[in-house]
């Protein structure tokens, strides 16, 4: 989240509608993973299901965020925020996520656990996976049942929304950085002046 606000509004990290792309496939494919700046949010805080660490420390980004977006009947997929310090949080991360003007709250019956492992070949225009199926497709949709969870894109080029400790991250981890409009020298640019 913190390079996609330095990047904006030229460029940015990879959402769910870029994880379909052929050229973020090749940045990931066989090697790494690849993070969004995004959050599935599922059911309501009372029972928040997890177990460790990660579960306890992501609790309060997620009362925070369940209390913006309502009724989570449906889960939700929530983008458009931004990172900040939250010093008087001791149980979490002492981060706050805020929203920005792009932020979105999408309800879709696919983030629901009752598909996870199912195959996809394609998606839709948002980017969720279009004709999951149980046996047929050459990739895998995750989901989980936790009430809070990162979304990314593994190197087996898997979509999952599966991991509830949202600080986890390895070696093999990578921001993949998406064009919004900025043409390649600007690109370069960009990523120059961020150190990235």
């Amino acid at each position: 989240m913190l390079v996609d606000e330095m990047l904006a509004p030229s460029a940015g990290v990879a959402q769910l509608i870029d994880l379909s792309d052929p050229r973020v496939f090749r940045q990931v494919k066989y090697s790494h993973y690849t993070d969004t700046p995004a959050f599935v949010l599922l059911g309501t805080g009372r029972g928040y299901r997890g177990a460790g660490r990660g579960y306890e420390r992501s609790l309060p980004i997620f009362g925070e965020l369940a209390d913006r977006v309502g009724d989570l009947r449906t889960p939700v997929l929530v983008t458009g925020l931004k990172v900040d310090p939250w010093m008087e949080d001791e149980k979490g991360y002492g981060l706050r996520v805020v929203p920005t003007v792009a932020f979105q709250a999408q309800a879709d019956d696919r983030l629901s656990p009752k598909w996870n492992g199912y195959n996809f070949d394609k998606a839709d225009e948002k980017g969720f996976p279009l004709n999951l199926d149980r046996e047929k497709g050459s990739r895998t949709w995750h989901t989980s049942d936790r009430n809070l969870s990162g979304l990314c894109l593994n190197r087996s080029l898997r979509v999952g929304s599966y991991d509830e400790d949202i600080a986890n991250s390895d070696e093999d981890g990578r921001v993949v950085v998406v064009s919004r409009g900025a043409g390649v020298l600007e690109m370069k640019g960009i990523l120059q002046t961020e150190g990235l």
